[in-house]
């Protein structure tokens, strides 16, 4: 118990963290659950929907390296594309490069992750720290230039509108705002992407994670969808066999989420 509450007090207030605005160039874990009682998939279609809107809307600003959508709620681990990828005609001359991630060790000291169990991670805290320039908005005076918001608001607007049709509600679906953590250490994004795909054995759907069909797991060995960027993650993990691995190991997804600092 004294370990659980020193968990709770010592983790970083990251309340502000979680409402900035989105950055291009930057690693985020993105992840959100309907307003009040409602579902975000009532059905298995409504999660392949979500998935082509996806395509249409985000993808082209990001790249994805792994989801997980859950009846009321769904998981996003992805990197926003560099602005001069996204807009390349766009003069950002005077503007700072921005880099999303740095490498570094892993500040757990867990590396197998079957130790979890034993370990004290009070002290601990996720290293999100970064010196990366905002990018400049649509204010700034470039008018072709779209904030990732903007993107994502029109990618979410679809989504609620086609649900609400189906189910014959009005009203938000999901709430707001959506929660985001910025991303810049390499070893949270390979315990987020644990965590991530491992959430339907955590919630009790499934006993493995490939045995749920609505997460990036099975894509990383299938190709199913094309716009999963596989290949960086599993040098997360050196390889693909320390992936299967890691994957297959049993996790404490209570800890491992104070750790990750994911408020639910």
């Amino acid at each position: 118990m004294l370990v659980d509450y020193l968990c709770l007090f010592l983790a970083p207030n990251h309340n502000l963290m979680k409402h900035e605005p989105l950055e291009f160039g930057r690693y985020y874990h993105l992840y959100n659950h309907g307003v009040g009682n409602r579902d975000l998939f009532p059905i298995e279609l409504n999660c392949e929907y979500f998935l082509e809107l996806y395509v249409k809307y985000i993808v082209p600003i990001a790249d994805t390296f792994a989801w997980a959508l859950m009846k009321n709620h769904f998981h996003i681990l992805l990197k926003l594309k560099d602005i001069e990828e996204v807009y390349p005609v766009v003069d950002l001359s005077g503007f700072q490069n921005l880099t999303g991630l740095r490498k570094d060790s892993d500040p757990t000291g867990l590396g197998d992750l079957s130790g979890l169990n034993g370990k004290d991670l009070s002290g601990i805290s996720p290293d999100r720290s970064g010196q990366n320039k905002k990018v400049p908005d649509d204010r700034s005076g470039l008018q072709n230039v779209k904030p990732p918001s903007r993107h994502f608001s029109n990618f979410f607007n679809a989504y609620a509108k086609a649900i609400n049709k189906q189910t014959g509600m009005d009203g938000s679906l999901f709430r707001r705002p959506m929660k985001r953590i910025s991303i810049t250490g390499e070893s949270y994004l390979k315990y987020l992407l644990l965590y991530i795909h491992t959430n339907p054995v955590h919630h009790e759907i499934c006993e493995l994670p490939e045995q749920y069909k609505w997460t990036s797991y099975n894509a990383f060995f299938t190709n199913q969808y094309s716009f999963l960027k596989w290949e960086e993650p599993l040098k997360w993990f050196d390889d693909k066999e320390n992936f299967l691995y890691m994957h297959k190991k049993k996790i404490d997804h209570i800890r491992i989420s104070r750790w990750l600092e994911i408020d639910e």
